[in-house]
């Protein structure tokens, strides 16, 4: 097959391989999965994971046929783990990606696919990159842990396949949330905050007349603010306009930070939960999976960072930006949100 453009249209069956059970990481792949529609749409994907969020992440992926998703605590389930690793043994794949920068778990899955083309980050150590067929040197890729992976195919195979050069900028996280889910969420919202005394949001656009502020006081170890900081955040977040609603978005725990202060939501379903994001006019978070969540739900998000690189983990597109904050200044991020609403 002379022709590079036919090799690209004869790529039918791609495997991603990110081995990690976190909502943040499945989230981050949002953006390879939205490349893959583009230089390959008559393929069909499917993803190895982990985690039982992963499904709920890229069900609005319709080319995504089937997830592969490790359980959380594989050593207690081993015949889950060889089903899964005896089923991708077994499929003869086109294209396989280890989309992972450098994780020992990806690069040794990558070496158990049948693929001709095995794309992934090359490490420099000779027996880890000798199961790819296509690797890519470090070094030009863009710093953001969800650009990377997008960044990865077109690198490896650009020239060979003659893939279309990106000219729309960088792909944005997308959970894909439906008008049915959005419609659903609104409803839900519009419930709660009646049930706590604040607006009703009615049938009106939340952007007018009133702002809508989701919070969600929670992060892990030590990207965590206290319990005090948060109830500052969302004294001065109402302060700004008698036209904020500000809302809690509970954490996996069930246990709201806010004190009762503010209405509080409280959802382990995943694709209900960036449907209600969706509502807001500005979610604001802490550095975490929730915080990647809001972002791919296609709103604008004030990531809070005080440990983590924001040039890799920052919110980014649809005016979102990560913010360094410390514990000592709650009304510094007041402040930001307020600039942000237009407020300030």
């Amino acid at each position: 097959m002379s022709d590079p453009n036919a090799r690209a249209r004869a790529v039918s069956r791609i495997l991603v391989i990110r081995p990690n059970h976190r909502l943040g990481n499945n989230v981050l792949l949002t953006p390879l999965l939205a490349e893959l529609e583009v230089l390959f749409p008559g393929a069909e994907v499917e993803v190895l994971t982990g985690g039982g969020a992963a499904r709920q992440v890229f069900a609005g992926f319709k080319r995504v046929t089937t997830v592969h998703a490790f359980p959380n605590w594989s050593f207690i389930r081993p015949h889950t783990v060889l089903a899964i690793l005896q089923r991708i043994r077994k499929a003869r794949y086109d294209l396989a990606i280890d989309a992972s920068v450098r994780s020992r778990s990806g690069r040794f899955l990558l070496g158990l696919v049948t693929a001709r083309y095995r794309v992934g980050y090359a490490w420099g150590i000779g027996w880890r990159d000798r199961c790819l067929s296509h690797p890519v040197v470090r070094g030009g890729e863009p710093p953001h842990m969800a650009q990377t992976a997008a960044y990865l195919v077109r690198a490896a195979l650009s020239r060979e396949l003659c893939l279309p050069d990106s000219t729309d900028g960088p792909p944005l996280l997308d959970v894909r949330v439906s008008p049915g889910e959005r419609a659903e969420a609104r409803a839900l919202l519009a419930r709660v905050l009646a049930g706590s005394g604040g607006s009703t949001m009615g049938d009106a656009p939340i952007d007018q007349g009133r702002l809508l502020v989701s919070l969600y006081p929670f992060a892990t170890a030590a990207k965590n603010y206290p319990e005090s900081w948060w109830l500052q955040v969302a004294a001065g977040l109402r302060a700004l306009s008698p036209n904020i609603d500000v809302i809690e978005i509970v954490p996996g725990d069930g246990r709201a930070r806010l004190r009762g202060e503010v209405p509080a939501l409280y959802s382990t379903r995943i694709r209900e939960l960036a449907a209600v994001i969706a509502q807001s006019r500005l979610f604001v978070s802490g550095d975490c999976g929730v915080m990647h969540l809001g972002s791919a739900a296609g709103v604008q998000v004030l990531g809070l960072f005080k440990v983590t690189d924001p040039s890799v983990y920052a919110p980014y597109g649809r005016g979102s930006e990560g913010f360094k904050a410390d514990d000592e200044d709650p009304a510094a991020v007041v402040q930001r949100a307020g600039a942000l609403l237009g407020l300030i």
